[in-house]
């Protein structure tokens, strides 16, 4: 499951990563949002040049651990080539 979820993560990503500095692109980092909604709502509303207001939508950080397994790590060192490439430090 783990491999899957890695190769899975892996392959949308590695089709993102070429358009991800085009200028019609936003990005927001989920780790970002969670730490600064309200500077990422800012941003996006000058992004797109007009004022957005908060929704009915809410992004919650994860209940559950988040912290990996050294097989889990094994894993991404082996199989994850776009991580890096995302900012994100090899584990």
């Amino acid at each position: 499951i783990a491999l899957r979820r890695i190769l899975l993560f892996d392959y949308i990503h590695a089709r993102l990563l070429p358009h991800l500095n085009k200028p019609n692109v936003f990005v927001v980092r989920y780790e970002r949002w969670l730490e600064n909604p309200s500077a990422i709502v800012d941003e996006l509303s000058a992004f797109l040049g007009v004022g957005l207001r908060p929704g009915p939508v809410s992004i919650e950080p994860s209940r559950h651990s988040t912290e990996l397994s050294p097989a889990e790590v094994a894993l991404i060192r082996e199989h994850c080539s776009t991580a890096e490439q995302l900012g994100y430090a090899a584990v």
